[in-house]
């Protein structure tokens, strides 16, 4: 599916062609790479339970003043070890929770985050909001992954003068990869903020999240496209795509991966099949 707007009003209707949306493009890990497969990796096994040691046996004394007595047998737990998952527990306290990939969409309520509606859950973040308005800490889970890459995603589409670039970059980026270069280009945006006008959401094309599809996971890095709808719906100009991220568990939660080698348009959703409908 091709995006039929004006050539003359592209960079000015949608968020996706906008200046900020440029800036965002480059660590929008885009493009998914193999949509008709999924791959599930590092799933954390379950510990067997230490085995008792064997009771030792002993000869009960005879005393002078009473019957026989009995030495105590020495104890030994049997609950299992616990299973201390790559990088650590989250910065905000939030349990890891279940390691598998959801079956059903996951239940949250949906905030607006700019023009777009994101996913909260106390169970799977964010479990911080910053001063500046920017949701982290995200539960070390496959769950907690797709909440973090669809908030990440959610806030690439805002403007300077609605949230800081550089904090969203700060909070929200990974520090590898292309994360310098774009942290310098944020800074750019948010100095140019002060000489544009205000952002009116009317103005610009609505972007809602449609659903997702997991590529890969595992408890350090998961990659997983989300599904999204530009434009308005019934109209010649709605395209929905899928937008391809990868998160990486880094110092306490997720961290968005900024990378040129999946960067590209974003891949036409061809059915419904691709992806599980997950929205406000």
């Amino acid at each position: 599916m091709t995006n039929n707007q004006n050539p003359s009003t592209a960079d000015d209707s949608t968020p996706f062609s906008s200046t900020a949306w440029k800036v965002s493009a480059i660590f929008l890990a885009l493009v998914v790479a193999a949509l008709g497969y999924l791959l599930i990796t590092g799933r954390p096994s379950d510990q067997p339970p230490a085995a008792a040691a064997a009771t030792p046996t002993s000869t009960p004394p005879v005393t002078e003043s009473g019957p026989p007595t009995t030495s105590a047998a020495p104890t030994t737990s049997t609950a299992p070890a616990t299973t201390q998952l790559p990088g650590g527990p989250s910065i905000c306290g939030l349990p890891d929770g279940d390691q598998t990939l959801p079956v059903t969409p996951p239940a949250a309520s949906w905030a607006t985050v700019g023009s777009m509606a994101a996913p909260n859950s106390p169970i799977y973040g964010p479990g911080v909001i910053s001063d500046d308005g920017i949701g982290n800490c995200y539960a070390h889970s496959p769950t907690g992954a797709l909440f973090a890459l669809v908030n990440a995603v959610v806030l690439t589409n805002t403007k300077a003068d609605q949230f800081s670039q550089v904090a969203i970059v700060q909070q929200r980026g990974s520090r590898t990869n292309l994360y310098d270069q774009v942290l310098v280009d944020a800074t750019k945006e948010d100095a140019e903020a002060g000489s544009k006008m205000p952002t009116d959401p009317s103005t610009t094309d609505k972007v809602t999240v449609l659903g997702y599809q997991y590529i890969d996971y595992a408890p350090d890095r998961a990659t997983i496209a989300v599904a999204l709808g530009i434009g308005q719906p019934g109209t010649s100009t709605y395209q929905p795509s899928m937008l391809t991220g990868v998160v990486v568990w880094e110092d306490g939660d997720w961290k968005w991966v900024y990378s040129l080698q999946t960067a590209g348009s974003m891949s036409p959703i061809i059915s419904q099949k691709q992806y599980k409908p997950w929205a406000a």
